[in-house]
């Protein structure tokens, strides 16, 4: 799992000079420079990957949730909450 932080020349104004980049054995995700920290990052990716898992396991629409390029199965939900919930207690362990 990696956490980056690229300055990109932006095509016009409307485009931010910051993004974020989660990526690694997880689905990736960009994030906009309102993120100020790597970790405030990994908590947004948990965030978006766990609504996307309980809109899955609910069958509930996916059209509000990040674009996660799995297959929204029931199976693939499952097995991406472990990874996320894995990556939680890595990045947050509080003892």
């Amino acid at each position: 799992m990696g956490v980056f932080l690229f300055e990109i020349e932006p095509i016009n104004n409307d485009v931010d000079d910051f993004v974020w980049v989660v990526a690694g054995y997880l689905p990736f995700v960009y994030l906009d420079k309102s993120v100020t920290s790597a970790q405030e990052a990994v908590a947004i990716y948990c965030q978006l990957m766990y609504d996307w898992v309980d809109n899955v396991i609910n069958q509930n629409s996916l059209e509000a949730c990040f674009p996660v390029p799995i297959e929204p199965t029931f199976e693939n939900a499952q097995l991406l909450k472990l990874r996320i919930d894995i990556l939680k207690e890595v990045f947050f362990d509080e003892d």
